[in-house]
Formats: structure tokens, sequence, C-alpha cells
């Protein structure tokens, strides 16, 4: 039976977005995902274990191993913000294996839930790129943007996006509020000499 937290949410959404270091091989990585993988044998039906094992995995750089286990995760929970992140890391480790297609639907599934999580947006408008579907990630990456209009990697994607989506005009004003983010010297100054 599904683990449902019926005070407060089991997972914060801080817990499940966060860099991931990979560190192929390490002993230490090694030994937990062993660790657990017997904990796993001894109560399958726990999905913070299998959580614990994905995280590991992936840390370890085994996305297939981890996309396993958060598979199985979800058959084991229900609570919507922990589904939320579930999906939101399926899509992680579906984009280190260049599932561009299912990644794109592991964030959408997390969107579902989570419609104003500025990563999970940014993430599928960037499988969308990868996949040529222009449209798509102009409409996700402006919606990650207005999310977050002080994140440069959201304007940056957004601004090759439209490029690539025929529409020059929009790319270079989105351009313009990147290089307000980060200015580039001389550039700023080559800007205010044209005004």
């Amino acid at each position: 039976m599904p683990e449902v937290s019926v005070v407060a949410p089991a997972v914060e959404e801080t817990e499940w977005i966060e860099e991931l270091e990979i560190l192929p091989g390490r002993s230490d990585n090694i030994r937990e995902i062993e660790l657990l993988e017997t904990e796993i044998r001894e109560r399958p039906g726990h999905w913070r274990l299998r959580l614990q094992v994905a995280q590991a995995y992936a840390s370890d750089g085994n996305f297939h191993a981890a996309t396993r286990h958060l598979r199985a995760c979800l058959d084991l929970v229900s609570e919507p913000a922990v589904v939320a992140g579930i999906f939101f890391n399926l899509g992680v480790c579906l984009e280190n294996v260049s599932n561009w297609r299912d990644a794109a639907s592991a964030y959408e599934q997390s969107l579902f839930l989570l419609p104003n999580l500025f990563w999970g947006r940014y993430n599928l408008g960037t499988c969308w790129m990868r996949l040529g579907e222009w449209r798509l990630a102009v409409k996700e990456l402006r919606q990650a943007v207005a999310l977050d209009d002080k994140e440069p990697e959201g304007f940056r994607a957004l601004r090759d996006a439209l490029q690539r989506a025929g529409l020059p005009k929009e790319a270079g004003e989105v351009h313009l509020r990147l290089l307000e983010l980060h200015p580039v010297p001389g550039a700023v100054c080559a800007i205010q000499q044209v005004n």
C-alpha cells in the first residue's frame, strides 16, 4: 500500500531539486547501493528506499538503474508532491540517457502536479528543443522565464528556441534581457551608443 502523509508533504521541493554530483565507481556509492538493494529486497514496498537507491545510482552515473527504481516508486506513492518529484527526477535521468521524448513526458507529468516549477518548465522546454519541436519549446520556456525572470539559463534557452522557431525579433529582445542579467563588458556600451 502506498505511503501517504496526512499532515504535511512527505518530500519538500528542495529535497528533490538539487545539483547532482556524478562520481561513477566511488566505493562509498557502490557500498550504499548494495546496502539499499538489500533493504529493498527485505522491504520492496518502501518507496523512500527506492528513491534513495535511485539517487545513489544516478550519483554513480547509472541512469538506467535509477530510472527503473523511480518507475517502481510511482507504483508505491500517491501523494501529489512526491509523485511530482519522482516524475521530475525521472525526467532528469531520462535526459541523461538521451531519451528526450520520455523525459518530456515525465516533465509534463511533474508539471501537471506542480505547474509553477521553473526547472520543470525549463527542462521540458530544452527537451522539446532537442526534439526539434520549436513552438512547444518556446511555449514552455516563456512560461519558465515568467516564473523566474532572474535565471539567465531560461532566457538563453528561450532566445535560442525563438531563433530556431523563426522569430528573430523576439529572440533579439530576449537576448537584450539576457545581457541585462549578465552584461558582457563592451556589449552594453555598444548598445548604449546605438540608442
